[in-house]
């Protein structure tokens, strides 16, 4: 279990934590729950469904597709972080074949990236100084 929004913020600094958080998938009437690695592993878990459906990419990219279409939630998370973690895994390639490939603007947020540009948002609407 998480930290509540307050424990994730330095009340004398302008700091928050930020973390991943688990995945689940139901699988009829078993929940898989895994724990994202990455920033792009998060990504992909966020988005199984849209990985399993690019046909197109090179690299990176293409394996991660390829992870996201293993049946298995727990196996394909495991896949993920297998190519992620490799030794020239080019991520700044994979995101900008993504993004050439896929609108950002259909993409889910990783919650816990969502969490801190809230919070961030918040601090600038309010004019508070960071």
């Amino acid at each position: 279990m998480g930290f509540s929004q307050d424990a994730k913020v330095d009340k004398s600094y302008p700091v928050r934590v930020a973390y991943q958080f688990k995945v689940s998938e139901m699988n009829g009437e078993k929940e898989s729950i895994v724990y994202p690695y990455t920033f792009e592993d998060s990504l992909v878990l966020e988005n199984r469904g849209l990985f399993q459906g690019l046909e197109k990419g090179t690299g990176l990219l293409r394996k991660m597709c390829a992870a996201a279409k293993e049946t298995d939630f727990e196996k394909s998370a495991q896949l993920m972080y297998k190519e992620i973690t490799e030794k020239g895994a080019k991520k700044a390639e994979f995101a900008l074949e993504l993004f050439y490939f896929q609108d950002p603007n259909i993409l889910k947020t990783p919650l816990y990236i969502e969490e801190g540009l809230n919070w961030l948002e918040g601090k600038l609407a309010a004019g508070k100084p960071l």
